[in-house]
């Protein structure tokens, strides 16, 4: 019964010393006290690996006794250096060195244990065991008490192994203790490096959300800029280049889309001209008459709703669409935009404008604007600086 127990000792604690160990070194990246602890273990893991492969025939008992001995030596060594120094490179050797020193021990057992007895080691157990006890308890405010306590249960199942007169039940106390400190070792263990994992996977997925929202606003902002560029590009190709007024092309379109919308709804065109344009350019200069253009655009903007459209035909020939307007309203609009005209100074000029409304003059944009320039053509009839439609004035 107690070779059983040894065994599921001996399994036990080779598990959670491999799991402690690797795991906390593996995964937990920080330089502190936490892999110093861990690194403790690997003493425990490599008594038992010399027990099992080169030790079978031995009394494995005494070897695993001191293991725990230069477990408790090294973890009152981490504990009272640790506590003043930072340097823990130093404590990651010592743990490599009473290691190597527990692996020699152990293969060197026969000549080492002619000379040193069984009991010396037990008791070097139980005073080892009693001390890191005695310290851990002085000190159970601090946070690492789970850590501490799991220690002590693993001490104390050494202490009951170490006994004399070891009957079954000690043993079993004895392992239940071992059993409890390492499965409370581990948690503590486990506890504190996924824990630091985990904050390092939501610091990762808060780096994620800002460069993806970054990136989002970014690309928000760059989409809107060429959306804004490609509008501006639209616009130019839209526009005349000395009036900014709609190109021939655009104003067309305005008018193809009127006359082809389902509403089917009225509206007029007027199609207007500068008087004897040919005549100012010839005796003042293109410059001149490119400023009478510009300044009759200008007229015309001011005297036009906010809903109409202004668009250059062709040289010094303008129409204007005037949505929901008749012939008649269509006139006063024509009329008050001639008079303002027809007050400009240096150098002074005027405007003919011919009107034609949607659908009595024209059904098309080729019928709408025949019939305006035949309006156009009898104000010039007129005197010029008049304003005419095809057939009602």
């Amino acid at each position: 019964m107690i070779e059983v127990i040894f065994n599921a000792s001996f399994i036990t604690s080779s598990c959670f010393s491999f799991l402690i160990f690797v795991f906390t070194m593996t995964m937990y990246r920080s330089n502190n006290k936490l892999k110093l602890f861990s690194a403790a273990f690997l003493i425990i893991l490599a008594s038992n690996a010399v027990n099992y492969i080169f030790l079978k025939d031995a009394f494995q008992i005494d070897i695993g006794l001191l293991s725990t001995s230069m477990f408790s030596l090294y973890m009152l060594i981490v504990a009272f250096y640790g506590q003043k120094n930072k340097n823990y490179k130093f404590l990651y050797y010592l743990a490599y060195v009473f290691t190597a020193a527990n692996i020699v021990i152990a293969l060197k057992y026969n000549f080492l244990f002619t000379f040193i007895k069984s009991d010396l080691i037990k008791w070097l157990v139980q005073i080892a065991a009693l001390a890191l006890v005695l310290f851990f308890i002085k000190t159970e405010g601090s946070k690492d008490i789970q850590f501490k306590r799991a220690i002590a249960l693993l001490l104390l199942s050494k202490v009951f192994y170490s006994i004399e007169y070891l009957n079954q039940y000690l043993a079993v106390i004895g392992f239940c203790l071992e059993a409890s400190g390492y499965v409370t070792c581990f948690s503590y263990f486990y506890n504190i490096v996924y824990s630091s994992f985990m904050d390092k996977v939501n610091e990762a997925e808060k780096l994620k959300n800002t460069v993806e929202k970054s990136f989002y606003y970014e690309v928000k902002k760059r989409t809107i800029e060429i959306e804004k560029s490609n509008e501006k590009l639209l616009e130019l190709s839209k526009t005349d280049s000395l009036t900014k007024a709609y190109n021939k092309l655009a104003i067309m379109n305005i008018i193809e889309k009127l006359t082809t919308s389902k509403a089917r709804q009225t509206f007029s065109i007027l199609m207007f001209d500068i008087d004897k344009f040919k005549t100012i350019n010839d005796t003042l200069g293109h410059v001149t008459g490119d400023m009478c253009i510009r300044t009759l655009v200008s007229i015309a903007q001011a005297n036009i709703r906010s809903i109409d459209y202004l668009g250059r035909y062709g040289g010094d020939e303008f129409i204007i669409v005037l949505p929901t307007l008749s012939a008649n309203d269509a006139r006063i609009v024509a009329e008050r935009f001639r008079s303002k005209v027809a007050e400009t100074n240096n150098p002074r000029f005027t405007v003919s404008i011919g009107i034609a409304t949607f659908p009595e003059d024209g059904k098309t944009v080729k019928e709408l604007i025949s019939a305006a320039d035949i309006g156009l053509y009898r104000a010039k009839e007129r005197g010029r600086n008049a304003v005419s439609h095809s057939m009602l004035f």
